[in-house]
């Protein structure tokens, strides 16, 4: 929950297209903002065929993590890390969208990150640039100073 004047705002990704949209990270054009957009919810796509797997993996259900990670994880992180891949290679600029960082940027950073120590680097040896789309973002100087004093999470 994000509260603005007094106001909730619910939704993560209602939270995230807000604060884009403040500090200047949703896109220079409307239509980057879309291609932005088009992601997230690419994303959300991702997020929901490989929750089963990852709320084993982080212990919030019980289940055959190795069985939901042959079966659901890995097909859904090859779909749509697949679809990632190619916008990051479409930009040709280390963004996902355009030139300059967005807010996609940060979300897939991180949660490659995540994977990153989760799973290991092996993960990503068919998308090596989403590993290093990852490590660049996470390199930004405003960003690496934020990650070094943040509160740890699982999530």
């Amino acid at each position: 929950m994000l509260t603005i004047d007094g106001k909730p705002l619910a939704q993560s990704h209602a939270m995230s297209r807000y604060l884009a949209r403040e500090f200047g990270i949703n896109g220079k054009t409307h239509f980057e903002e879309a291609q932005v957009n088009s992601l997230a919810d690419q994303f959300k796509d991702y997020y929901a065929e490989a929750r089963p797997y990852l709320a084993v993996k982080l212990g919030y259900t019980e289940g055959d993590a190795d069985t939901l990670y042959k079966t659901v994880y890995l097909p859904a992180f090859k779909k749509h890390y697949g679809f990632l891949s190619k916008a990051l290679k479409s930009s040709g600029h280390g963004f996902l969208v355009g030139d300059s960082l967005t807010w996609i940027d940060l979300l897939v950073a991180q949660h490659s990150a995540d994977l990153l120590k989760r799973e290991g680097e092996s993960l990503f040896d068919e998308y090596p640039e989403m590993k290093t789309h990852s490590q660049d973002v996470q390199r930004i100087p405003q960003i690496a100073k934020w990650i070094e004093k943040r509160p740890v999470s699982d999530w």
